[in-house]
This record gives structure tokens, sequence and C-alpha cells, in this order.
């Protein structure tokens, strides 16, 4: 059977390489001078990347590479011999937009870690890439994140839409990307959908996976990846698809042919880019320039405001500022009442004022933004019941509120509570089978709340298995500390209190 499933990948692979193409959006702040000489001398014509790299090439053999390390990738596909598929967040913000197909050779490797796909075909990369020039845009759907691409050059071999109506979960699926410049191939199933119907796959997407075809076994499409909007580190081994329907409905509005330059200033595109903008600088960690950008997107009335709110509120929390990220995440929340991630996030805000109260003495108030943050992932779960994250953070949150109850004299209210996160851990130890960091939190609170019930050596074993899952994080070996103390391990518990001074010397005991 596993040979089976391998046959299936290298076959599609094989049939279907030809329909692939690698996207660079490279945007204007960092065209090297090489790439500015030539836009001065063709500012009368769109600057296509099959001349500019014919030019660059003359020049410096080597010049496009600065650009290269910085730009927006992401992969396309044929769906008809001059026309290709991508995701808008792709190209909406490049003032060059390069689409090249590399030339590869047969290296399957297996991917053992990964339990339910363990197949992958990755290639090796060779030079003097086959390269398209984009003349237009034929339509869009910023919905979907979805734009079809006219190319003046042909494919002989456009892939075949398939049917998404009929995908059902537990489906194998095949991706081809081209992720970091390099052709891969990996299978999965489908998992579930979200809020918008997209669907959710087993697969885990890296960078240059946007775009992306998902292919049943027939090889036809079946979806498009794009980002997966799930919550925390639980997008550890998920992917996400746009369904292949939606990209038919596009494929028949093909009246006119879009200026590139010109469908960028469409307000639904320049909103995009925005978008994509804002999100760069929230993951670089510049967070007022993010909030700046979302500032300005919200004046543009995006569509997708609710996404906008809450992506608002985790710069402002990264800043400290949870009170102003809290009204975000209220606004996010009441504009998109289905979709768990404000839920989430709100609880991460609401529970990092409880922490700064309980530092303050305020037991009051940090017993209510405690029980705000609890009811907050209480949401999320109902929503995403398999959200192994919202489990530990409850968790983690309850264990925080049983210590004020402790500090407050009410020994019982904290032992029920110990007791819920100890049970939410085990709920999130067996939902989240991937990612280190998260496992070792995962061992920590239940470490914790066992050591809250008395349990120190129970305490003692869930503290080395989070140190085994994350050996540099010193709060894991000053609680494992504080349990052998418990159990006058005097020693050993020593031995702890030093290994977490050394990797943190500003860790209490």
């Amino acid at each position: 059977m596993e040979q089976e499933k391998d046959k299936v990948l290298q076959q599609l692979e094989e049939e279907s390489r030809n329909a692939l193409v690698y996207i660079e959006a490279i945007p204007d702040t960092i065209l090297t001078l090489h790439w500015r000489i030539y836009k001065f001398f063709n500012r009368n014509r769109s600057a296509t990347y099959t001349n500019l790299h014919k030019f660059l090439s003359r020049i410096n053999n080597n010049a496009s590479k600065d650009a290269e390390k910085v730009s927006i990738a992401g992969t396309g596909f044929f769906i008809a011999s001059d026309t290709l598929v991508t995701n808008i967040h792709v190209v909406a913000p490049a003032k060059t937009v390069a689409a090249k197909q590399i030339k590869v050779t047969k290296t399957p490797i297996y991917l053992p870690d990964h339990k339910d796909f363990p197949y992958a075909c990755k290639k090796s990369v060779h030079k003097d890439p086959v390269l398209y020039t984009i003349t237009g845009v034929i339509a869009s759907d910023a919905k979907n994140d979805l734009v079809l691409l006219k190319v003046a050059e042909k494919c002989d071999a456009p892939l075949r839409l398939g049917n998404s109506e009929n995908v059902k979960v537990g489906d194998r699926v095949y991706t081809l990307a081209y992720a970091n410049a390099e052709y891969q191939c990996l299978a999965g199933t489908i998992s579930g959908s979200d809020n918008r119907g997209w669907f959710e796959i087993t697969t885990q997407f890296f960078p240059g996976y946007s775009g992306s075809p998902v292919l049943n076994s027939n090889g036809e499409i079946i979806g498009i990846a794009c980002s997966m909007d799930r919550i925390g580190n639980d997008t550890l081994g998920f992917g996400g698809a746009v369904p292949a329907n939606m990209l038919k409905v596009l494929f028949k509005e093909t009246e006119k042919i879009e200026v590139f330059t010109r469908w960028q200033k469409l307000p639904d595109i320049y909103a995009h880019a925005i978008r994509v903008q804002a999100d760069r600088k929230r993951a670089q960690g510049k967070h007022k320039a993010a909030i700046a950008k979302y500032n300005r997107l919200l004046n543009l009335n995006y569509s997708d405001s609710g996404v906008v709110y809450n992506n608002r509120g985790v710069a402002k929390s990264a800043l400290d500022d949870h009170v102003g990220a809290i009204e975000d995440y209220d606004k996010a929340i009441q504009l998109s009442p289905s979709n768990p991630k404000a839920y989430y996030n709100r609880g991460l805000a609401k529970g990092r004022i409880g922490e700064s109260k309980a530092d303050q003495g305020v037991l009051a108030e940090a017993r209510c933004y405690y029980q705000m943050a609890i009811d907050d992932y209480t949401e999320v779960i109902n929503r995403d019941p398999k959200c192994g994250i919202a489990y530990n953070n409850r968790g983690w949150t309850q264990y925080l509120l049983a210590q004020v109850e402790i500090e407050s004299g009410n020994r019982k209210a904290a032992q029920n509570l110990y007791q819920e996160a100890v049970s939410d851990s085990d709920e999130a130890s067996r939902l989240q089978s991937k990612g280190t960091e998260v496992r070792a939190a995962i061992y920590h609170t239940r470490g914790a709340a066992k050591a809250g019930l008395g349990d120190h050596n129970g305490a003692i074993e869930d503290f080395n298995e989070a140190i085994r899952h994350n050996p540099k994080k010193a709060r894991y070996y000053a609680e494992r500390g504080k349990a052998k103390e418990a159990l006058r391990q005097h020693e050993a518990a020593k031995a702890d209190f030093q290994k977490a001074k050394e990797i943190d010397p500003n860790i209490e005991k």
C-alpha cells in the first residue's frame, strides 16, 4: 500500500512538472542598481522578467541574487496554455514579477517524522530556467486570494480542473510547489475545512507554497494552496487550500485583459498589497510600522477588516498594549464571530493583564481577567475542538487562577482548578503531536498543576519531558527544582536551580 502511494506521488510529479512555475515578486524598494538602470531605459513599457533577466545576465550573472533574498516567493501553475494561476498576495505588492520554470532531477526523499504522509519527492535545482513573460491579468478574486495571469509563452501540458465538491475528509491529496526555489511534491490528506470553506490539509506548507496546485490521485486540481488561518503553533502539520470550484467560477470571467500595473491599483488589490506589507512588518517584529499599515488598511474599508483588527491587536499586544489589543479583538469578533482566532488572541491578552495584576497584588482584578481568559479559550474549543494549544492555554490559565485562590485562602477552589488544568493538559497532549516547543509547554503546564496537587513525582516526570523537548527553557529547570525540593532532594534541586540561572540569570527561584 505504501509503495502504491509512493508511485502515485512520483507519477503526479512527473506528469505535472511542466505545468508549474516559480514566482518571485520584487518590491520596488529593494531593486538593485542594475534593476533600476533597466527600469530607467524601459519607462514606457512593463518590466517583464524575461527581458530583465537577459539584461542583468549581460551585466552580471549574479545581479539578481540580492533581490531574490528579500523578494516574496510563491508558486504558479498553468490552467490553460497561456494562463497562470497563483495567489493575489504573492504578486499584489510587486513592482516586477518573475515567472520561471526550474529544471530539476529526480531525487526522491522521505520524511520519517511525518506519520500520516511519509513520502516526499524533493528535487535538485539546475541552472538555466525556462522564463515566462506575464503580459496582464485575466481575472481575480480578492475574497479567495486568486488571480489568473496572462502569459506570452505557451505551456503544452496545463493541469486539469477537478470537482472540489466531491472531496471528502480523509481523501489523499498531493501538493506540488517550489519551496525556497526547490521543486517539491508532498502527500497529505484532507482533514476538514475552516469557516471560509477552505480545505485543511495534513501537509506542512513552507515558504513558497502559496499558489501551489493541490491534486487528487487522478492528477486533477481540487484546491489551490494558501495560508491557513489557524491558531498559534497549531499551524504545524497543516496547510490550507481554496476549493478548485472557486477557480472554475473565476476562469469564466475572461472578457478583458487588464494591464498588471492598472490591476494593482484596483481598490481590493491595492488593499491586499497593503495587508501583505503590514503582515510582513509584523512578522519582522516592526510592530509600530505594522500598526500604521493596518490603520491605513482600515481607512481603505478593506473587505476582510475582521482579520485586520485581529492582526493589529497582535501587533499591539507585542508592544504590551493589551488593553488596546483587546479592543481590536472585540471588533474582530463582532465582524467575524465564527472565527476562533480572535477569541484565542483575546484570551492571551486578558491572561497577560491578569498576570500583571497578580504581580501587583490586585488579586480581585487578576481573578476577573483570568476567568475572562478561560472563557475565551473555552469559546475557541467550542468552535475548534481539535485545537490542542487552546486546551493547554486554558489549562495554564486555570493554574494561574489556582495560584490566586491559594493566596486568597480558597484552597478547595484551587485544588479543583489544578485538576482541571491536568485534564486540559491531557487533552492538549493527545491533540498536539507535533512541535517540540508546544509539547514542552504542555508538559510544563501539567507538571505545574500536578505539583499544585502535591504529586511531585508526577510533576518531575512531566518537567523531565518538558526539558527533553525544550532544554533551553530556564523555567522548566526551576519548576523541577521546586518539585525536587518538596521531596527533600536538595542536591538535585540545587543543580536544577543552578542550571536555570545559567540559562537566565534574571530568573527567580
